[in-house]
Order: structure tokens, then sequence, then C-alpha cells
């Protein structure tokens, strides 16, 4: 499914529960609390919200850039949108960013790369400390992903 239709899909799934909310919200107060509707009424919330973002993430830029005093750093999604031959992220295809370091004259040089690492599955960073070796020089498991308190 490409992005276009994924928005799509969930701006219509939001209009539904816009919908909802309306009629939750029109329940009268004595019968609303008999009804469960108040915790009907959270949940749509909660949910309209989660697809609110879910759109935002979906509709965000796939890359950009920033600027340097050695040159500019371009970051952008390892597998892009914008071409259908790289096909979507995918939790099992290692989905995150590269960092690459952009100078005029020069071949663009790969300095970081955060990603799902899909066959242990935990976020890691990838540094790429000497720019003329092809493999990291570090690589950093971020810890406590599922402590709730961070």
């Amino acid at each position: 499914m490409n992005n276009v239709k994924a928005i799509e899909i969930l701006r219509h799934s939001n209009e539904l529960l816009l919908k909802q909310i309306d009629k939750l919200r029109e329940i009268p107060s004595e019968q609303a609390s008999c009804m469960g509707a108040y915790d009907s009424l959270k949940m749509c919330e909660e949910e309209y919200a989660a697809v609110d973002f879910a759109i935002s993430a979906l509709q965000a830029p796939r890359r950009f850039l920033v600027s340097v005093p050695e040159g500019t750093l371009k970051v952008q999604a390892k597998h892009d949108y914008e071409r259908p031959d790289q096909g979507e992220d995918n939790p099992m295809d290692f989905p995150g960013i590269y960092v690459d370091l952009v100078r005029p004259g020069h071949d663009d040089v790969l300095i970081a790369c955060i990603e799902y690492e899909s066959s242990f599955d935990y976020l890691q960073a990838c540094v790429y400390g000497d720019i003329l070796q092809d493999e990291p020089t570090h690589v950093i498991r971020i810890e406590h992903m599922e402590d709730e308190s961070v």
C-alpha cells in the first residue's frame, strides 16, 4: 500500500471516529454514565489522536538537510515512499534513517544509521567514525525502550 492510499484510509477512519465522538457527546450526562459512554468517548478520542498522529507521520518529509561547517548533513529514511522500488518501512526489513555528510566535489559519506534491528528486536545506532571504512566503528544498542517511565 502506498503512502497516499494509507493517508486516505486513515482520514476516512478519523471521519468515522469524529461522527462517533459527536454522537457520544450528545448523550445526556445522566444516561452517559449508565451506558459507559464516557469510557467510549475517551477511547474514541484517544484513537482519533493516534490516527491523527499516524497521518502526520506519513505526511512528514522523508528527507531533510542540515548545514554544518564541514558540509551538509542529509538525513533520510532508509526506505523512501517516494520511490516505490525501495518499498515501504517494514519492521522485518531494518527500517530507520541514514545520516550522510555531503560535501561539494566529494562522494556522499555515510556517518550514521539508526535502525530497528529486525533479527533481534531492538533499536541500534551504527556510527561510521572512520569515513574511509565501510564498517561501523561503533554499534550501540538503544537500551530501556520497554521502560514506560522514559
